[in-house]
């Protein structure tokens, strides 16, 4: 399937992974998260992350010294146009609570996921099978990603 006829619709929460995937040009996933980013350019779709997500992002770069890579990602994250960064509030947070109360989460997961509920988002794009347990959102793992093209 070409770029040109990618169809993945709705609103969508990227966790940190397929981030990293995409920005970094993984292999194994980098065809799909091409078409997967295409539909929102498109208009599409529309994608959110927390600003959690930031800080997960920035902390492998920092670690390295690499610069180039910390504004990229900053970049990426704070002015596009095709993405929004939700920032934490008191209602996700109450939220996230009872997430990790009713499911195990880890803090992380649990405002990853509290954040994408909050929102209102159709699904969870992860590659965090464990994430799978959690009934309130439509979490989609990595290689099943391809299943939601139309």
């Amino acid at each position: 399937m070409g770029l040109e006829k990618s169809s993945f619709k709705g609103k969508f929460f990227i966790d940190t992974a397929p981030l990293i995937y995409f920005i970094e040009g993984n292999e194994k996933y980098q065809e799909v998260l091409d078409r997967f980013f295409k539909s929102n350019q498109q208009g599409l779709s529309i994608l959110y992350s927390s600003a959690l997500t930031l800080t997960e992002l920035l902390v492998h770069p920092m670690k390295l010294n690499r610069e180039d890579l910390v504004q990229k990602y900053e970049l990426i994250l704070t002015q596009s146009q095709y993405f929004e960064l939700i920032p934490l509030d008191v209602e996700i947070a109450k939220l996230a609570s009872k997430l990790r109360v009713k499911y195990g989460l880890k803090t992380p997961d649990a405002i990853q996921i509290g954040t994408s509920i909050q929102v209102g988002c159709d699904f969870f794009l992860t590659n965090d099978l464990g994430l799978r347990k959690v009934t309130e959102a439509k979490v989609i793992i990595m290689d099943n990603l391809h299943k939601l093209e139309k």
